[in-house]
């Protein structure tokens, strides 16, 4: 529906990409950097048919904590998940690194880099892919690099 696709338009030109942008300038400066996306279906929370995963929605995650009570009780799935988090987090205040001690929901995160672009889609269980949305990606750099990091 056209509600869908504008939202996809503005999380891609506001978030997804100029992240994209960032992380390669970062990474080619020999910095770790860590690109993810939360995927998790979170279909048992009252406002998820309503606003989906929206940037943010993570955060309940991150910090294990179901706020607001009633509206966001953790399942079973999303408890994982919090788990998986929490280990990603720590491992990174600890190590620089999120890929210690992982357990069965977890895989080896590699770090961004400018020809692959790995990335976690932040689900139970976890998977690693590259080039999210590039052809997007491409599109609004290509055409709006004023907006960018020129």
């Amino acid at each position: 529906n056209l509600a869908s696709q504008a939202a996809y338009v503005l999380r891609d030109f506001f978030f997804l990409c100029p992240a994209r942008q960032a992380l390669d300038s970062m990474s080619m400066q020999n910095i770790s950097v860590y690109m993810y996306q939360f995927n998790l279906n979170l279909s048992n929370w009252i406002d998820y048919d309503l606003l989906g995963n929206y940037h943010s929605s993570e955060l309940s995650f991150v910090f294990d904590n179901e706020f607001p009570p009633i509206l966001h009780e953790f399942n079973e799935k999303e408890k994982r998940m919090a788990d998986t988090f929490t280990l990603y987090w720590s491992n990174m205040a600890r190590y620089g690194d999120p890929n210690h001690n992982l357990g069965p929901d977890q895989r080896n995160w590699p770090p961004f880099e400018p020809t692959r672009r790995y990335w976690a889609s932040m689900d139970v269980p976890i998977a690693i892919g590259t080039q999210l949305e590039k052809a997007k990606c491409d599109f609004w750099q290509n055409r709006y690099t004023k907006y960018y990091f020129d």
